[in-house]
């Protein structure tokens, strides 16, 4: 039961770039429970609509694509004037930030920010001074401020000094059954934006030196796909990475793929059987999670937080950081059909026992109830910072 007077817990979301399916995930699953969602999200290119075609608690506010912050700012004054909201819910974005917070206090509403990638930034102190300042008048104001990766709660509590914290981890809709898996081949997929903490090439190291051990006597049963570069969509940051990922396959005779950054993960899940993801940060990746609920078995770099979400031997493997570590689980799954379907197995039932948006939906509702008993409105920011 929720302990709004009219049933109803009307949130209002704003600074989210854009707003796609799997954000749906989450107010899907609290259509039961009586909570809608408006949402003003930072885009322009219509995207967020077109997801929200057919959902019952959910509306999209479009902004001027010219003028988006300003545009943001009008819209979110205009459904707080108009409609009966219960929640703000902040995605942080810089600056930006402040003036969603300033207005929603001033309609006296209950403020929840969602901590969704910045922290990383403060963690490694590329934010700092002024603009740190501003984001903590905000994280230390809200009435809750909810993560869901390991690492953000020493820079939410001690560099940003927030009290009212809670860790809700990420969580994915579960398909109805296991895909799949072949059993006289073996398909490798990375499927992840490339930033700095992930290393695809040692994945592609380990994969070129599985494919010299010839432990299939025909080159197409062992296929490794690369999902994530940017470079074609004018993102230059990964391009001396992505680079580096080309020549290392330049004049090879192998199966692999290089292939832009998608959304549309769903082609790319249905093609593989082992799922891969060497990464400094590992624990809770939504491309993982939706890849186990599939019932696809990991590879996984071990890293803090690793063991909430895999157990070698059981879901998958959990290796070092070196192309040599990964090299023998590989090989394991790649000719094992038997091993694949096992922890694949068990991947999938992780999921639906821990991290599936079904099992989530309460703890949301808490959280969102919460949020609202405990209003509490400015709180004083100190200067620990």
């Amino acid at each position: 039961m929720n302990t709004n007077t009219n049933g109803i817990i009307r949130i209002l979301t704003v600074g989210i770039d854009v707003f796609r399916h799997k954000n749906c995930n989450k107010t899907q699953s609290l259509v039961n429970y009586d909570v809608s969602f408006v949402v003003i999200p930072m885009e322009t290119a219509g995207v967020s609509i077109q997801t929200a075609i057919g959902e019952q608690n959910l509306k999209i506010v479009s902004i001027n694509r010219r003028y988006r912050r300003l545009s943001a700012f009008l819209a979110l004054v205009r459904v707080l004037s108009k409609q009966r909201i219960d929640i703000v819910e902040i995605y942080p974005e810089s600056y930006v930030t402040l003036g969603f917070y300033l207005i929603s206090r001033l309609f006296q509403k209950s403020v929840v920010v969602i901590a969704r990638g910045l922290e990383h930034r403060i963690a490694d102190r590329r934010i700092r001074g002024f603009k740190l300042w501003i984001l903590a008048i905000v994280y230390r104001g809200a009435d809750l401020v909810i993560y869901n990766e390991l690492y953000m709660t020493e820079v939410l509590r001690d560099r940003l000094g927030v009290t009212s914290l809670e860790f809700l981890p990420n969580s994915v809709d579960v398909p109805p059954a296991c895909k799949e898996l072949k059993d006289h081949a073996c398909n490798f997929l990375f499927m992840n934006s490339i930033k700095f903490f992930r290393h695809p090439e040692v994945a592609l190291e380990a994969f070129i030196r599985l494919k010299e051990l010839k432990v299939f006597p025909f080159d197409s049963q062992v296929r490794l796909r690369i999902v994530g570069l940017r470079q074609h969509a004018g993102f230059h940051g990964n391009a001396d990475r992505e680079s580096k990922l080309a020549e290392m396959i330049r004049g090879r005779d192998i199966s692999v793929e290089l292939l832009p950054w998608t959304e549309e993960s769903e082609e790319h899940l249905n093609w593989a059987d082992v799922f891969l993801l060497p990464a400094d940060l590992v624990f809770l990746n939504y491309a993982l999670l939706e890849a186990m609920a599939r019932g696809i078995p990991v590879i996984v770099q071990d890293t803090p937080g690793t063991e909430r979400v895999v157990t070698d031997g059981i879901e998958g493997f959990v290796v070092g950081p070196t192309p040599e570590s990964w090299l023998a689980p590989m090989t394991k799954l790649a000719v094992d059909h038997k091993l694949r379907r096992r922890m694949g197995s068990a991947a999938r039932e992780r999921v639906i026992q821990q991290f599936s948006s079904a099992s989530m939906a309460r703890s949301w509702l808490q959280h969102y109830n919460s949020a609202i008993h405990n209003h509490k409105g400015i709180r004083a920011v100190g200067a620990n910072l």
